[in-house]
């Protein structure tokens, strides 16, 4: 449940929203459910209450992963750069650690006419918003949305409800990931009795895969490096195996590859490590126990963010250079790998 002080800033949100005129909403780079979830569950919120709200794509453009969730269609294939931003006053940032989670494609700026709210449940949140509510214990921004629209008063549609169930299950790996607790489970319960054709969802979730990111799998769990005495498992993958294969830098995103080989007996963390251009690698973390390997630290040690169990980065080097940086600094972080 929120906190008295989470209640507070909850109100003070409410009051910016109150008194804003065009808000302005984002999905992150590479955005996975919660990301799409939690924005257009915001979406719906709002818009229901009279609101002007435009959400944007951001820098990964649209994806059909997620065209099934109602609502997906109203997002307008822009990124932050390419908004006139002297049209909004208020500008919520969902699911994003950082502010360059907004956008990676330039320096974020926000303009002082300009409010940002930010609402994320991401440990490693810079709070870098005029007012920053972040419920860390949280496991899905989504669930933090549910808190706030019962708080306002803003009756949950089904539409609402596909939304928050859509950010709920991806960012628990289906209730699997620490942070869910009885009260995730009570809200998903409140959620599918307003939903109740919920699996029929996660049904099309599951089964609305591409070419493209089946084959990037393929490649991915053919490359397979380990280190540290068997206990980190490193899939490395090389632009030029994705220019080779037609494999668009979007296939490469939230595939799942480093909880696979975070599967492995033996392995503490896995870790998808993809050339998505040259000299551009993007990492991303999984941990069998986050407490004693907090990947979050690893994320942030190379410019990123996320959780303790998950977490990601992109980092400009040459991928030769990329992973020896990424040992280094695991061995600096994680004395018990050595």
């Amino acid at each position: 449940m929120f906190t008295e002080s989470h209640k507070a800033i909850a109100q003070e949100i409410w009051q910016a929203i109150t008194a804003a005129k065009n808000i302005l909403l984002h999905c992150h780079p590479s955005p996975d459910g919660d990301s799409v979830g939690s924005s257009l569950s915001m979406y719906h919120a709002l818009k229901s209450v009279g609101k002007n709200v435009t959400p944007i794509w951001g820098d990964s453009g649209p994806t059909s992963q997620f065209s099934f969730v109602p609502g997906c269609d109203q997002i307008v294939a822009k990124n932050f750069f390419e908004v006139n931003l002297s049209q909004y006053d208020l500008f919520i940032a969902l699911d994003s650690g950082s502010i360059d989670m907004i956008s990676k494609k330039g320096e974020v700026k926000i303009p002082d006419h300009m409010k940002l709210v930010v609402i994320d449940h991401h440990a490693s949140n810079a709070r870098y918003g005029a007012i920053n509510l972040v419920v860390d214990t949280y496991p899905a921004t989504a669930q933090v949305n549910y808190e706030l629209f019962s708080l306002w008063n803003i009756a949950i549609t089904r539409e609402i409800a596909q939304c928050l169930i859509l950010g709920i299950f991806t960012d628990t790996g289906g209730f699997k990931y620490r942070g869910v607790t009885s009260r995730t489970f009570e809200i998903m319960a409140a959620l599918s009795q307003i939903e109740p054709e919920f699996d029929r969802m996660i049904s099309e979730l599951e089964n609305n895969n591409e070419y493209a990111r089946v084959v990037f799998m393929g490649i991915a769990l053919h490359s397979i490096k380990m280190f540290f005495d068997n206990k980190v498992a490193v899939s490395i993958v090389t632009h030029d195996q994705l220019l080779q294969n037609n494999i668009p830098e979007e296939a490469t995103h939230k595939q799942g590859v480093a909880n696979t080989l975070k599967s492995i007996r033996g392995v503490e963390v896995g870790v998808q490590c993809t050339e998505i251009a040259p000299d551009v690698v993007k990492f991303s973390f999984r941990s069998r126990e986050g407490q004693r390997f907090d990947v979050s630290a690893l994320a942030v040690a190379l410019g990123g963010g996320g959780h303790k169990a998950a977490a990601a980065t992109v980092v400009k080097m040459p991928l030769a250079e990329a992973v020896p940086r990424l040992c280094e600094v695991m061995k600096q972080l994680y004395p018990d790998l050595a």
